[in-house]
């Protein structure tokens, strides 16, 4: 387990890097004394997509995990619980803080969560290559 954690402090870094060169927020989740986000054991190690209708970010990142056959979990804010529980997992990434940020909001293994994606496009493609080297 703690090779994993290791690998995956790894990948976070790669696309911190590469989010610096493409203008995006990569935030690691921190702890904070903010409601615990409840989430399923079907959602470990996973990719979780928060999502608004109407959003072309959000239309580009559905339709390139859909087109690439990449597994995600997509939660519509506009329903139930979904836009509380985005905001959760921004504001632990802020370390408690609040703000506007855009959408997509992606959380990728419950480890790191990017919002306010300056390019989705290149985001997504850095992305594809670390899932298809197996770094994720």
């Amino acid at each position: 387990m703690a090779a994993f954690f290791d690998f995956m402090k790894k990948i976070i870094y790669i696309l911190a890097l590469f989010g610096l060169a493409f203008g995006f927020q990569a935030v690691q989740a921190q702890e904070s004394a903010q409601e615990e986000i409840a989430v399923d054991s079907a959602q470990m190690q996973k990719i979780i997509l928060f999502h608004n209708e109407g959003c072309g970010r959000c239309s580009v990142a559905k339709d390139f995990f859909d087109e690439n056959h990449i597994p995600y979990i997509g939660k519509q804010i506009s329903e139930g619980d979904n836009r509380r529980e985005m905001q959760q997992w921004v504001n632990k990434a802020r370390g408690g803080k609040s703000g506007g940020f855009s959408y997509p909001v992606i959380v990728l293994n419950q480890d790191s969560v990017y919002y306010s994606i300056h390019n989705i496009k290149a985001f997504l493609t850095e992305l594809k290559k670390e899932i298809d080297a197996g770094r994720f």
